[in-house]
């Protein structure tokens, strides 16, 4: 009886581990070469699954390109689900909404420059595919979020919700971009301290958000910290 239940979890494990690897290595060859060059034989070498494996997991290569770009997705649900919570400060939400997500990107680097690529390709099939598959659930529970601490008023009613929550996601992708280039501008200290860049973006954002009823106070200067990413002091 033990034998047969410890082969149980292993047979359990393995179409787990098969289908992290395949999406790894989607995202890294999809992300270099794009959707049209990259063959599932590629994936195959790469990943180390069979080609037959791989399609038992995803149907075509289209469909393992779109699990490619939602294998985030439990990550941002989390997030998402402590942004709603209303009883908590707007602040504190924000800031921390902003910090998971920035991080979240830099830990899924491909897959975000993947994302990229789609919008940057400009193609007419890119953009209803990311909106339908990718960020469409995500964003609108943003906006819901936002536009309920309007009807509480405490957000500003005659704010645009949706534009708060572009500019908050904008942000944060200016930043994935742009960083190695903005380390190099003078005055820029941001760029070594990712939550110290979220936690300004997210205070820019409630002075324009709240109601004059509901604006924290200005807080002091924080004590350096030791960034998560690089280990370097700001």
């Amino acid at each position: 009886m033990p034998a047969r239940t410890a082969t149980s979890k292993t047979t359990a494990r393995a179409p787990a581990s098969a289908t992290g690897r395949i999406l790894r290595a989607g995202a890294k060859l999809f992300a270099q070469r794009g959707f049209a060059a990259v063959s599932i034989h590629d994936i195959a070498t790469a990943s180390g699954v069979s080609k037959a494996n791989i399609f038992h997991h995803f149907r075509s290569k289209e469909a393992l390109y779109l699990a490619v770009l939602r294998s985030t997705c439990s990550e941002a649900e989390v997030r998402l689900q402590v942004f709603e919570d209303h009883d908590a400060p707007l602040s504190r939400r924000l800031r921390h909404f902003g910090r998971e997500h920035l991080a979240e990107m830099f830990d899924h680097a491909d897959i975000v420059r993947l994302m990229m690529r789609e919008l940057l390709a400009n193609s007419s099939k890119s953009g209803p595919m990311l909106a339908d598959h990718v960020f469409a659930e995500r964003f609108g529970r943003l906006v819901a979020a936002l536009r309920h601490e309007q009807k509480t008023g405490r957000v500003r009613a005659d704010l645009d919700p949706a534009l708060a929550a572009a500019l908050l996601l904008g942000s944060n992708y200016f930043l994935f971009l742009a960083r190695d280039v903005l380390h190099h501008f003078p005055g820029v200290h941001f760029t070594r301290n990712t939550d110290r860049y979220t936690d300004g973006v997210a205070d820019l954002l409630m002075r324009g958000l709240l109601t004059s009823d509901h604006k924290p106070a200005v807080k002091k200067a924080r004590t350096p910290t030791r960034t998560r990413k690089t280990g370097v002091r700001t």
